[in-house]
């Protein structure tokens, strides 16, 4: 996602479009308490409420019990 195209795909295809949203990066691992988010992608340069992008690599099909992990992550980074 370092590329800059793959990366404004991947924001169209999850309902994050251009016109209404920043430049955005991607960081590496970030660890939490409750373990680690594969990938964040965050405003380059957040003003007010820093826009933040949780995402969880699996192989194969997510379960119930990964998509609970994802939500107390975003539990843990909170109302950004």
């Amino acid at each position: 996602m370092s590329d800059s195209a793959k990366l404004r795909k991947f924001l169209s295809e999850i309902g994050v479009h251009e016109h209404s949203s920043p430049d955005f990066e991607v960081l590496g691992e970030k660890a939490l308490p409750q373990g680690h988010v594969d990938i964040l992608i965050k405003e380059a340069v957040p003003i007010g409420i820093a826009k933040k992008i949780l995402v969880e690599v699996k192989l194969g099909r997510a379960r119930l019990r990964d998509l609970i992990q994802l939500r107390n992550y975003q539990t843990e980074f909170g109302a950004e």
